[in-house]
């Protein structure tokens, strides 16, 4: 049987996530990405795995800076689904990743799953 359209997105964002997280190989260097956009990443995982921010989640100080800025980010995801964050990711990753082994990688899973990247 095929694959529900859930479960090949669902393939194809583990399949993201592995590679964002993926240490890079011996003798290059990790791409360097900024805080706005790691955050970003952050936010969406967060919205695609566990859902919109709690309502009750209490807002950390902002002496604590890594986690304040974590819980805004993941505010701006607020009423998004799960669904739509995977898409989301999945298009950030694509946007950021440098062209190498990695995003070909990325390319090959979506192609095996018949994935189509979302564009809104």
């Amino acid at each position: 049987t095929m694959p529900s359209d859930s479960e090949r997105l669902d393939t194809v964002f583990r399949r993201a996530v592995e590679l964002i997280n993926q240490k890079p190989a011996a003798g290059t260097k990790a791409a360097k990405v900024d805080n706005r956009t790691k955050l970003t990443f952050y936010a969406l995982f967060k919205t695609a795995t566990e859902g919109n921010r709690p309502k009750t989640a209490k807002q950390p100080s902002r002496l604590d800076v890594l986690n304040y800025y974590k819980y805004i980010a993941w505010g701006k995801c607020d009423g998004m689904s799960k669904e739509t964050a995977k898409h989301k990711y999945i298009k950030w990753c694509k946007k950021t990743m440098p062209p190498t082994t990695t995003w070909a990688e990325l390319e090959k899973t979506i192609k095996e799953q018949s994935y189509t990247v979302r564009m809104d």
